[in-house]
């Protein structure tokens, strides 16, 4: 079995660096002007330890784009932990036809020994167990432009998802979990959004309003029959160009049985959330962030600074919401901006949460 499950691997890792070279030469490769970024990663949380990485980022727009359209990019990330967990993801967002039509995917491969709490928003983490899961998963967005501010895209969303290795008294092992033996989820949807931002990568007025609906069926080669449906709200709001307040309400409710892994988790949205330890069919998160780049020449222009606070909880019915379940946690970050133009920042956040903290690096806005 250990040898059949090494052959699947491989033919998986196979198939990703496919997509990807297949993609590439999709990706409209007529540049204007390239733009280039990269930089390490590198972070911890309880469940990784320490871990690093890199990360490349190139975007740029073809001559016969208008300058209002935001420029095609590609970004390319990797990251590899102390408990030798491993991952690569690829992402390219490109505009065709002067911005009436966005394709937007993302492939990635996962190899990562993680932690099992159990399902539920009172999950406690001397209930963990530990779990192998190696995932591979691609999704496909394509979206067109419907007026100025509003849009509608059509979304495929495909996962492998398979479990190497569990302990032999735990919780998935006795099959009772959904998703403790892994398949396959193959899901079809639509969303419709209104977005008045001022920008995608650095918003500092405006608002997003956007609904998602995917259904993941057995007629498209889905082991899971279930629904995923997301509220997403956002408004910006600047005082003046250098100090910007973000908010963000979120919700994602799921009908029948989803795998567990496909379950909204709550450390997915609160950056000081201990990752796996709440996890259930609904989720509801609340954010608020304070933005300032308080500098306006030389290198320091480009540094800023965020402070953050977030709550959200999970339950397993919508009814079950309450603000006595509800889970909080803060935290504080620092930026640099790659781009100028539109404020293309690093992200780097510390998150502290009831049970633990997390400190991580990455590209763009939290939300």
């Amino acid at each position: 079995m250990k040898y059949i499950g090494l052959i699947l691997n491989k033919r998986i890792m196979k198939r990703f660096f496919l997509l990807v070279l297949i993609t590439l030469p999709l990706c409209n490769i007529i540049f204007a002007e390239s733009e280039f970024a990269g930089y390490p990663i590198f972070g911890y949380e309880n469940e990784t330890g320490f871990y690093g990485g890199g990360l490349v980022y190139v975007r740029h727009r073809p001559k016969h784009f208008d300058t209002s359209i935001p420029q095609n990019s590609y970004y390319l990330s990797t990251e590899y932990s102390e408990k030798k967990q491993f991952t690569i993801k690829f992402e390219p967002k490109i505009h065709l036809k002067n911005g009436l039509y966005t394709l937007n995917s993302t492939l990635n491969f996962r190899k990562w020994p993680s932690k099992f709490y159990g399902i539920g928003n009172n999950s406690r983490l001397e209930n963990a167990e530990d779990f192998t899961p190696i995932e591979f998963g691609c999704t496909f967005d394509v979206k067109r432009k419907l007026t100025r501010n509003w849009d509608i895209s059509l979304i495929y969303d495909f996962n492998h998802y398979e479990i190497t290795k569990m302990e032999e008294s735990g919780m998935l092992i006795s099959g009772e979990i959904p998703g403790s033996k892994g398949g396959f989820n193959s899901g079809l949807g639509l969303q419709i959004s209104y977005d008045s931002r001022n920008a995608e990568s650095y918003p500092t007025k405006g608002e997003l309003l956007s609904f998602r609906a995917i259904n993941y069926n057995k007629v498209i080669g889905s082991d899971y029959n279930f629904g995923e449906y997301t509220m997403d709200i956002r408004e910006y709001i600047s005082f003046s160009d250098k100090h910007v307040i973000a908010l963000q309400g979120y919700i994602s409710l799921t009908s029948k049985n989803p795998p567990f892994y496909s379950m909204p988790h709550l450390d997915k949205h609160m950056r000081g959330m201990t990752p796996n330890l709440h996890i259930d069919k609904q989720i509801a998160v609340f954010r608020a962030e304070y933005r300032v780049f308080p500098w306006e020449k030389g290198f320091l222009h480009r540094m800023g600074f965020v402070v953050f606070a977030e709550n959200g909880q999970v339950a397993d019915k919508p009814k079950n919401f309450s603000i006595a379940n509800a889970r909080s946690d803060l935290g504080f970050g620092l930026r640099y901006s790659f781009f100028m133009e539109d404020r293309l920042n690093m992200r780097i956040d510390i998150g502290f949460g009831e049970e633990d903290w997390n400190f991580s690096i990455s590209t763009g806005e939290a939300f």
